[in-house]
């Protein structure tokens, strides 16, 4: 016995004229049980979804008693006729026209009332084409077209491997289909183990109990293109408590600054992957201060300079599109509202609070050596910033040091001495101010602690934001 996925058809566009209004109907039509008339053009456009018919050779596969095979249409495809307020069609004259969603069909009938014609699809998964096939009568069936299908031959994962905790903020996966121009590149998402993790029709991921299980997406054009993730869940991890935490509320949005104990450490890298700007390494000894929590909120700037310059939009997204003298007004303002001494870190406390400071494990990345973990960048940010505060915090419990957007220092950009130095301030002038820690668009060398970057005080750009000091 074959199996045949039987397709929808709606008209096929090189047989009828298009016109020049028309009424967009998009999506899942097997559930539309109405369509508006009134002398426009209804064009439809995209994927209908049905169920699968196992027919055998002693059943016809393009007619039962002029009822429709329920199926799914896998190729986009966008059709056009004029529906008339009369219930005519300009299908043909004389005819009117039903749809019936419930069959995946649309069916004529001529001026007597008989049902005179209607129009398919069918789906042939060995030729991996599909035919248009009109049926006038119950004995004459035409075919119009034959049109190769292009299947997806695969699809890529951003992420192959999970390791999460009962508590971790559930993690998005994108899948790529390849070609991206097949026929229907839809997928649906599946877990082996719900009792595990639960992944929704978006594909994030959500830890709901320990142990192991496997995130399948599955292309649903009938050719059995996969990808799987490998998801482990632990136990809870205890989020790292800081020495001291104030929180500052200015305009009703609240932030929050947590104190780093004063130390000496080994600024700079001689890692095989380091800049030359990485070097020397040398002693900095640096005093108390305190620094952001997270990287400054949209919702912290709106409240403090009433307008929100960032890409994405979003409360507590960090801010980002904003330049170091922006940052500089910012601060003047966010000043004068809380009778606050805030300012911009300097590169030296930036990178010892990335470090971990007096708790430092010595992490290549903010708070761990397995990026993910801890940072939003070029491999899982799909392209965009996130939620301050959704990856795991360092030593000192500050998020996002590694990724999401960069961050502008005070100093201005200029070499390293190999001298000790305490409480250094950076070059004392310069054309380029320091920008440090990862982002959504960067690479995991971008992302270490020790690497630097810079530019000019008026640049704003959709990867560039910044976090607090005092």
């Amino acid at each position: 016995m074959n199996k045949i996925k039987h397709f929808l058809l709606l008209l096929a566009a090189n047989l009828l004229p298009m016109a020049t209004s028309a009424q967009v109907i998009n999506g899942d039509m097997n559930h539309n049980t109405v369509l508006d008339v009134g002398d426009v053009t209804m064009v439809i456009d995209g994927y209908l979804t049905g169920t699968t018919e196992v027919v055998g050779p002693e059943v016809n596969h393009y007619y039962v008693d002029y009822n429709m095979l329920a199926g799914t249409w896998y190729r986009s495809k966008t059709d056009s006729f004029t529906l008339n307020t009369d219930g005519t069609t300009d299908y043909g004259k004389g005819y009117t026209y039903k749809f019936l969603p419930s069959q995946g069909c649309i069916l004529f009938f001529n001026s007597a009332g008989r049902a005179a014609t209607y129009l398919k699809v069918i789906f042939l998964p060995a030729d991996k084409s599909y035919l248009v096939v009109k049926a006038p009568t119950a004995s004459n069936v035409q075919t119009y077209y034959n049109q190769p299908i292009q299947p997806v031959e695969s699809i890529t994962l951003s992420q192959t491997s999970l390791a999460l905790q009962l508590d971790s903020d559930p993690v998005r996966l994108t899948a790529t289909v390849v070609p991206a121009d097949a026929d229907n590149t839809s997928y649906e998402w599946a877990s082996s183990d719900e009792s595990v993790v639960t992944v929704s029709s978006r594909g994030t991921v959500e830890a709901v109990g320990e142990g192991t299980a496997t995130i399948t997406c599955t292309a649903l054009d009938g050719f059995g293109a996969t990808a799987t993730c490998e998801v482990t869940v632990g136990e809870t991890t205890p989020t790292p408590q800081p020495s001291g935490t104030t929180t500052y509320t200015v305009n009703g949005v609240s932030f929050k600054m947590v104190s780093v104990s004063g130390g000496t450490f080994k600024m700079g890298s001689t890692d095989s992957d380091a800049d030359p700007d990485e070097k020397p390494v040398h002693n900095v000894t640096l005093s108390d201060y305190q620094i952001g929590e997270t990287e400054v909120t949209q919702a912290l700037w709106q409240a403090v300079m009433g307008t929100n310059p960032s890409n994405w939009l979003g409360d507590n997204l960090p801010v980002e599109k904003v330049s170091w003298n922006d940052c500089q007004e910012f601060i003047t303002k966010l000043n004068q509202a809380t009778g606050k001494t805030f300012r911009l870190p300097t590169e030296a406390e930036w990178e010892f609070a990335a470090r971990g400071g007096t708790k430092s494990q010595g992490y290549k990345y903010s708070g761990s050596n397995t990026l993910g973990d801890v940072a939003w960048y070029t491999d899982n940010s799909n392209s965009q910033t996130h939620v301050v505060a959704t990856k795991q915090p360092n030593e000192l419990g500050l998020y996002d040091m590694s990724g999401n957007v960069r961050e502008w220092c005070q100093d201005w950009f200029g070499d390293y001495s190999s001298s000790a130095q305490s409480n250094p301030t950076g070059a004392t002038s310069g054309s380029y101010r320091v920008i440090r820690g990862g982002c959504w668009i960067g690479t995991a060398r971008g992302c270490r602690v020790t690497y630097r970057s810079n530019s000019t005080p008026t640049l704003a750009s959709y990867y560039l934001g910044f976090r607090l000091a005092q």
